[in-house]
């Protein structure tokens, strides 16, 4: 099980610490859980975040990680992971999001609230049973949403796309590779062929095969690769540009603004009145 993103980093080593230390314990209430939860300072893992869009990030991710507890081959750190996933859920600052679950994980979960009633773990049963009744759990197709944009967060460009086709057919061009041996096949029909054409000059069956054409499928692969590489540098320039842009907005509206103060404070020196004039209106 693995942190999926920087925001949430060390949230798992919190978990462990958690669990560990409930494991310990002699019973599996929830009593127990809390006042490790509370010794531990849990609560303040919302704390710290940078931007609003980090901390939703970061309460999509515990939400994943804490579920992933529940499918432990020991039924005390499943309890604990139970609990956990309760006190994420309820103490969340936001209330959009749920717990995905597949249709596998929810059977493993109803398998642990049958262990959970046969046990009589009373705290166990009534805050799985508030979870389902809160509808807390969404049934999904995948543990994690795909999208080309997941919601309120800025995602910046990968210049290496794993998926990219260009990376083996880049490969297969080449020495010893496909391409090579196709290209070596290819002469060897060349030369078959034009020692068979010196004979019979009409044959226009000779002339169907090319044989540039693996070179032709070289250069368009070569080509798209470049292609790749300035548009990657020209995403790259465009975004160092947007990042100048809103850094020197700041530094140029304070500057306006404390050019503004200079001239506002000079007007005021300038308009007001002398203290021998001020004297006599009060006097007056």
């Amino acid at each position: 099980m693995n942190t999926r993103s920087y925001v949430s980093a060390g949230f798992q080593e919190d978990c462990a610490k958690l669990i560990n230390r409930f494991e310990q314990a002699e019973d599996v209430r929830f009593q127990t859980f809390s006042e490790i939860w509370k010794d531990l300072k849990f609560s303040l893992i919302f704390k710290g975040k940078r931007t609003t869009a980090d901390l939703m990030e970061f309460c999509e991710d515990i939400l994943y990680i804490s579920k992933q507890y529940l499918f432990s081959t020991r039924f005390k750190e499943r309890i604990c992971g139970l609990y956990l996933l309760y006190g994420i859920y309820y103490k969340m600052p936001f209330t959009l999001f749920k717990i995905r679950i597949k249709l596998t994980d929810w059977h493993s979960i109803m398998e642990l609230h049958n262990q959970i009633k046969e046990g009589e773990h009373l705290d166990a049963n009534y805050i799985l049973s508030k979870l389902i009744v809160d509808n807390a759990f969404q049934h999904c197709l995948f543990d994690l949403d795909f999208s080309f944009e997941r919601g309120f967060r800025e995602k910046t460009t990968r210049s290496d796309n794993p998926y990219s086709f260009l990376t083996p057919l880049k490969n297969i061009t080449e020495k010893n590779q496909l391409f090579a041996k196709i290209s070596a096949l290819s002469n060897i029909y060349q030369q078959s062929k034009s020692e068979a054409s010196t004979s019979n000059t009409r044959n226009c069956n000779l002339n169907l095969f090319n044989h540039n054409f693996v070179n032709d499928i070289i250069n368009d692969i070569h080509k798209l690769e470049k292609d790749r590489q300035a548009e990657q540098k020209m995403s790259k320039s465009n975004a160092s540009k947007k990042i100048a842009k809103k850094t020197q907005k700041p530094v140029q509206g304070a500057k306006e603004k404390c050019k503004q103060r200079q001239k506002d404070s000079h007007n005021t020196h300038s308009e007001e009145p002398d203290s021998e004039s001020s004297s006599d209106e009060f006097a007056e």
